[in-house]
């Protein structure tokens, strides 16, 4: 073939590709007619898919910018408890308070509301409940046994010591303060004054991170087993107020913020743990064990307490033989092929507001890199593209228009087909929400189903489908 053939098949691709987003295979067939009677453009949605629910206790939950506390009885996913554990640093570096210094009150401060700045405008985040609304929401604040480690990739069901001797605080918010949408209102919770003063006697401690370590190791927000909901909380700080005595005569009053919640420089330090009972609703089966699954045309999917879905395209390489026969083609070039999951929108619960897709091995285990984290598909629209060289992950955001999730998967299953990937499937779920790089804790989730003949029938309104839009040539 010469140079201008070469020419005319790329326009003709091009113009295929630009076509099958808006019609199906048939129609373009008989529409485009290009002069190479080896090459046509087809579209097929009918690729089977298997589906299974698979447990993972490997979920990080470090350094979450909104952190959840609570408990909530789910009929679904079962009864969840969300605590969470901080380390505290030194946050304004200060090392002496002045002669004569004595505590006045010392108190933990967070927001329920809070505003950030996202691509220059600030956006007001609306209160984050997770179950029910109308009651009360209780926990307990202990003084931690041993500190965080910000090296360490925490999980959601590792456990941090405490000494339940060491009770700091019992906090009730009820529920008028816990639907309130007052932009960056403060909850200040009373802590013993002695901790003020103890901080004040072992100012000494805080010349360095590690020596404040070793005098304060941290906090933990541990929920009461009678809530009913889960919250989300901003920008934890403890502030102390105290003031230096110089006599009678000379009080002078000062406010010191001497400890800044530890994530906000060292985002390690914050971590929350999900703790679930799945025996107490649908997922029974399913049980605690790591890498546990269970096949099922019903698919779960929850941010952060392990619960996935694992897809596998069954079928692709009867469709990749098939397409040969019949267009007698050697090769199939993948114009384009998308994972489109469509939730069931009748739950009450919050949706995810993106899901990610992790690769699998030959043993069904989620591939990971070298720090133990889930290795990525990866985003191949991005810059530096494709799944061998973009250092984006692929993310499906949720469209409410279309009530569905979207991942292209082009290079995916091209390598599929041309067998330099293996065919081990997908591993699909929810993590935090990201916005704009920041982690938000999240336990959103759904359900949905994987039976083509169903949804066709109506009997159910949820599905996971594979698009391919695909041009067969010799």
């Amino acid at each position: 073939m010469n140079w201008l053939q070469n020419s005319t098949l790329v326009s003709i691709t091009i113009g295929i590709f630009a076509l099958v987003a808006c019609k199906k295979g048939d129609e373009l067939s008989s529409e485009i007619r290009p002069r190479e009677t080896d090459l046509s453009s087809n579209y097929d949605s009918s690729i089977a898919i298997t589906t299974e629910v698979v447990n993972f206790n490997s979920i990080p939950t470090n350094a979450s910018f909104r952190l959840l506390v609570g408990r909530h009885q789910d009929p679904v996913f079962g009864n969840i408890t969300a605590n969470a554990y901080l380390r505290f640093v030194n946050g304004t570096n200060k090392t002496t308070f002045g002669p004569n210094p004595v505590a006045d009150a010392i108190s933990l401060q967070f927001y329920m509301v809070k505003t950030v700045v996202i691509k220059d405008k600030p956006v007001a985040l609306q209160p984050y409940i997770f179950g029910s609304s109308s009651k009360p929401v209780s926990f307990k604040v202990y003084k931690l046994d041993s500190a965080i480690d910000n090296q360490k990739l925490y999980y959601r069901n590792d456990l941090i010591s405490y000494n339940p001797d060491n009770l700091l605080a019992e906090v009730v918010l009820d529920n008028s303060l816990i639907n309130s949408t007052i932009t960056n209102r403060i909850i200040s919770i009373p802590l013993p004054s002695t901790l003020g003063q103890n901080f004040i006697d072992n100012q000494s401690s805080f010349g360095s991170i590690d020596s404040f370590q070793n005098f304060f190791k941290g906090i933990a927000l541990v929920a009461d087993a009678g809530n009913e909901g889960i919250i989300g909380i901003y920008d934890i700080q403890m502030v102390l107020l105290y003031h230096n005595y110089y006599g009678l005569n000379n009080l002078y009053s000062a406010e010191a913020e001497i400890m800044g919640a530890s994530y906000v420089s060292t985002p390690t330090a914050a971590q929350n743990q999900f703790l679930v009972d799945r025996f107490s609703g649908e997922l029974g089966m399913l049980g605690t064990v790591n890498n546990s699954s269970v096949p099922t045309e019903k698919c779960y999917i929850q941010s952060n307490t392990g619960v996935f879905t694992r897809v596998q395209f069954s079928d692709i390489n009867s469709f990749k033989e098939e397409v040969k026969i019949k267009y007698q083609a050697n090769k199939i070039l993948v114009n384009k092929a998308e994972l489109v999951i469509k939730p069931d929108s009748a739950s009450s619960y919050l949706l995810p507001l993106q899901l990610s897709a992790f690769e699998t091995s030959a043993d069904g285990n989620v591939k990971t890199t070298s720090n133990g984290s889930f290795q990525y598909l990866q985003n191949e629209l991005a810059q530096g593209g494709g799944i061998f060289g973009s250092l984006s992950p692929l993310v499906a955001s949720y469209s409410l228009n279309l009530n569905e999730y979207r991942f292209t998967i082009t290079t995916y299953i091209q390598a599929i087909l041309d067998g330099r990937k293996e065919n081990n499937g997908l591993l699909v779920g929810a993590e935090n929400e990201l916005i704009e790089n920041l982690a938000f804790g999240s336990l959103n989730r759904f359900t949905f189903y994987n039976n083509p003949e169903k949804f066709k029938t109506g009997e159910v309104k949820s599905k996971i489908e594979l698009r391919v839009y695909y041009t067969p040539y010799k």
